[in-house]
């Protein structure tokens, strides 16, 4: 039987969840962790769907969840640079690091494309020339 939220009780859960997925979880990891007091994943999504301003901060929390993870990135690089320094054979903690930041930045192109996104230049820096060939009369 699904449970009831007072209204309290909804807004401090949607506190929360937006809170843990602006510090860099995903909404499952944030409906996960708050044990009995939080909402299912798909419960969450079901009131963004009915409350346009959750809808929004939902949207908010996920863009700054991208920011966290792109620092996470140049933290992972920093971190196994200076591992790799100090470590012979260090080439297993570099592929891990590797493997970690491209999954990271996999992520944040499907979570932002926009700004994290592959960018295609399909601008047109030549010029166009034409040229009509065969017999001018039988035009």
């Amino acid at each position: 039987m699904p449970r009831e939220w007072t209204p309290e009780q909804k807004a401090k859960a949607c506190e929360e969840i937006l809170a843990e997925i602006r510090g860099g979880l995903s909404l499952l990891a944030a409906c996960a962790n708050g044990d009995d007091w939080t909402p299912t994943e798909s419960t969450f999504r079901d009131w963004c769907k009915a409350d346009p301003d959750l809808a929004a901060n939902y949207a908010s929390a996920r863009e700054d969840r991208a920011e966290v993870i792109f620092e996470e990135c140049l933290d992972i690089a920093d971190q196994y640079e200076q591992a790799a320094e100090k470590l012979e054979g260090g080439t297993d903690h570099i592929n891990r690091a590797r493997l970690r930041i491209d999954t990271r930045k996999w992520m944040l192109g499907k979570m932002s494309p926009r700004k994290y996104g592959d960018k295609l230049d399909l601008t047109h820096g030549g010029g166009l020339t034409v040229t009509i060939s065969g017999d001018d009369a039988e035009l």
